[in-house]
C-alpha cells in the first residue's frame, strides 16, 4: 500500500520492536510499557539497550521551549537544546519520527516567490551531517532518508504549492547505515532552505554517533570514559519581527551534551592525575564568526591533548595538539569550521600540578570572517574565547595509555590519482555589493548542475573568491584533501585527511578590490553505494539560506 505520493506507509514500529529513545511529549502520554523501555536505556554516554533487528528508534517533537532565557521560546527537539544523541552501529538503522508541533505560517512563508531569502521558519526536515546514507529513500523500507528537499510542515498548514516534497505534520525517516560505514562522530540538524540558519541556531541539532565495533580502537581509547560536546550559539536575542523566535546571533558556548538532550554550558570537569578520557567535539554553530581552534592553556604543565579523528573519520595516527599553532583555519589541524567535528584523547600525566586549565575554543582572526547573510562585508570584533574548565585534583589513578600512536585509520579505501575520471571546479562568491550568494555564478535553484557516476573517482577544486572564509560542505560523500592553495600536501601531512566540511582559504585583492589570487582546496572523492540528488553548500548557514548552495547528483553506471 502507498499513499498519494507513492510512498510506503509509516514504519510499523510495533513489528520491528526497536529500542525507543528521545521520548517526546506524545510518547510520554503512552502506556507504561513504553516507559519501561525508556527506563531500560538509562545510563552511559548514549542509550545502549539491545535493538531488535538492528533498529534504533527516536521520537522527536519540534516544539517551542525556553532554553537559556525563560522569556524567549526557541524551536527545539523535545523541548531541549541540543537534541538527543542518536546512536547505532555500522549495519544498523536509525529511525526518527519527526513531529512538527510549531504554528502554521502565512502561505508566502511556505511557498515564497523568492526562495533564496529567509522564510518558512516553522517548516523543517532532517539532515544527518557526515553520514554516508541514501539521499533519497531507505533501501530497506522505502521511508524517507537524508533528503533535504523535503518540507515537513505544521499539522494544519495550508500549502498552495503542494508537491511530492511536502509532508504535512510529521514524517518517518529511516537511515540505513552500510555494514562498511566507518565509526565516528557525526551530527544531525534541520536543513530547510530559507530557515536552516535560524532553526539550527535555535537548537534543532544534536549529536549522532556510529559506535566503534569491538576491537576497532586501541584499548586506551576503547576503555576511556567519553563525553560529547557541541559548540553552539546560545543566549540568543529576541527577533523584533517575531517575539517567539530568535535571530541567528548569540554567544559561542561549549555544551557537554546529555544523552536525552540538553546539557551543561561551559562546564568544569574534574580529572585525576593519570586519567585518560575521550572527548568528541561538534561545531554546530552557524555564524560567520564560528571558526574556532581548540587548545589547552597551561603550557608544558598542561594535560596532553591528542587528536584521533576528524569529521567522524579516525586518523592513521594520533596527533598531539600544538597550543602555539595559531595558523589560519585551513592550516591548523585542530581548527573547526562550522560543521566540522574532531575527537580528542585528553590525558593527565602523573606529576601535573593540581589546579584549573582551560580547553578554549579560540576564535579565528576576525579579519577572515564576515557577517553571515549581510549585504555588505562586516568584519566582526574579536571576542573572548569560550571553553570548558579542567580541574585536576584527587588521588592518582592508573588509566591505560600507550606510546604507540598508530590508529586504524579512516575506513576509506585509498584513492590513486590514476583513478580520476573527471575534474570539476566550483567557485564560491558572495557579492557584497549586490548581496548575491553564489556558486559558479548561480544562486540555488534546485536544479542539478553537476553529475557524478557511481563507483567513479573525481578530483574537485573548490575556490573562494572572497577575502573572508567560507566553509565548504558536501552531503553523503567524504573527500580526501590533497592540495591547499594549489600546493600538494605531503602524504604524511596531518591536513591530508578525509573530511566532509572544510574552511576555504581566502582570496587576496589589490588596492582596487580586484581578486589577484583565489583561495582553493583540491580533493579526491569516490562515489559509492548510493545514487541520487543532494547538495554542496557553504556551512555558514545564513549564506546557504541566501543561495550559496547547488544540487549535484550521483547517477548509475551505464
Amino acid at each position: 500500500m502507498t499513499d498519494t505520493f507513492g510512498r510506503k506507509p509509516p514504519l510499523d514500529t510495533q513489528s520491528l520492536q526497536p529500542t525507543i529513545h528521545g521520548i517526546g511529549r506524545r510518547q510520554l502520554l503512552q502506556s507504561a510499557g513504553a516507559a519501561a523501555v525508556l527506563a531500560g536505556t538509562a545510563g552511559g554516554l548514549w542509550p545502549n539497550a539491545a535493538r531488535a533487528q538492528g533498529v534504533s528508534h527516536y521520537n522527536m517533537d519540534i516544539v517551542l521551549a525556553p532554553v537559556d532565557d525563560p522569556n524567549l521560546l526557541l524551536r527545539t527537539y523535545n523541548g531541549k537544546s541540543p537534541g538527543p544523541t542518536l546512536a547505532t552501529d555500522a549495519g544498523g538503522k536509525i529511525t526518527v519520527s519527526l513531529n512538527n508541533g510549531l504554528d502554521t505560517q502565512p502561505d508566502a512563508e511556505v511557498c515564497p516567490a523568492v526562495p533564496n531569502q529567509f522564510h518558512g521558519a516553522n517548516v523543517t526536515n532532517l539532515h544527518t551531517h557526515g553520514l554516508h546514507v541514501s539521499p533519497n529513500v531507505s533501501p530497506s523500507s522505502g521511508l524517507d532518508s537524508d533528503n533535504i528537499f523535503l518540507k515537513v510542515t505544521p499539522v494544519d498548514q495550508n500549502v498552495p504549492c503542494m508537491n511530492d516534497d511536502f509532508r504535512i505534520g510529521s514524517n518517518e525517516y529511516m537511515f540505513d547505515i552500510p555494514d562498511t560505514h566507518p565509526p565516528g562522530t557525526f551530527w544531525y540538524h534541520a536543513h530547510q532552505h530559507g530557515s536552516t540558519a535560524r532553526q539550527v541556531a535555535n537548537g534543532l541539532a544534536g549529536p549522532l554517533i556510529i559506535k566503534d565495533p569491538p576491537g576497532f580502537m586501541p584499548p586506551y581509547i576503547a576503555g576511556a570514559k567519553e563525553d560529547v560536546f557541541m559548540i553552539q550559539l546560545r543566549d540568543l536575542k529576541a527577533d523584533t519581527d517575531d517575539p517567539r523566535a530568535s535571530r541567528g546571533d548569540g554567544v559561542l558556548t561549549i555544551v557537554r551534551t546529555d544523552p536525552d538532550g540538553g546539557g551543561e554550558k561551559n562546564p568544569t570537569i574534574v580529572m585525576a592525575p593519570g586519567e585518560v578520557r575521550r572527548w568528541r567535539f561538534i561545531n554546530a554553530a552557524t555564524s560567520a564568526d564560528a571558526f574556532v581552534t581548540l587548545n589547552l592553556s597551561g603550557g608544558a604543565d598542561a594535560p596532553e591533548l591528542w587528536q584521533i579523528a576528524y569529521d567522524g573519520l579516525t586518523l592513521p595516527k594520533r596527533i598531539k595538539v600544538d597550543p602555539d599553532n595559531t595558523g589560519d583555519p585551513w592550516e591548523n589541524p585542530a581548527a573547526l569550521a562550522p560543521g566540522n567535528r574532531t575527537d580528542f584523547m585528553i590525558r593527565v600525566p602523573g606529576g601535573i600540578p593540581p589546579g584549573q586549565y582551560m580547553l578554549a575554543a579560540d576564535l579565528t582572526n576576525p579579519e577572515l570572517v564576515q557577517g553571515g547573510g549581510a549585504p555588505q562585508a562586516m568584519v566582526l570584533a574579536a571576542a573572548e574565547p569560550v571553553g570548558l574548565t579542567i580541574e585536576i585534583k584527587g588521588d592518582p589513578v592508573i588509566d591505560v595509555w600507550s606510546d604507540d600512536d598508530t590508529l586504524p585509520g579512516p575506513g576509506q579505501p585509498p584513492i590513486d590519482i590514476s583513478e580520476v575520471s573527471d575534474t570539476w571546479k566550483a567557485e564560491f562568491f558572495l557579492n557584497t555589493k549586490t548581496g548575491d550568494h553564489m556558486i559558479n555564478g548561480l544562486e540555488f535553484d534546485g536544479q542539478v548542475h553537476k553529475t557524478m557516476v557511481l563507483n567513479t573517482v573525481e578530483e574537485w577544486t573548490i575556490v573562494n573568491n572572497n577575502t573572508f572564509v567560507h566553509p565548504f560542505h558536501i552531503h553523503v560523500n567524504p573527500f580526501l584533501v590533497t592540495h591547499i592553495n594549489g600546493v600538494e600536501l605531503a602524504l604524511d601531512d596531518p591536513l591530508r585527511r578525509w573530511q566532509d566540511t572544510i574552511a576555504l582559504p581566502v582570496a587576496t585583492q589589490d588596492a582596487d578590490g580586484n581578486v589577484t589570487k583565489q583561495g582553493s582546496i583540491t580533493f579526491l572523492s569516490r562515489y559509492t553505494v548510493f545514487t541520487g540528488k543532494f547538495v554542496i553548500h557553504c556551512h555558514i548557514l545564513g549564506h546557504e539560506d541566501r543561495g550559496m548552495m547547488q544540487a549535484v547528483e550521483v547517477i548509475p553506471e551505464a
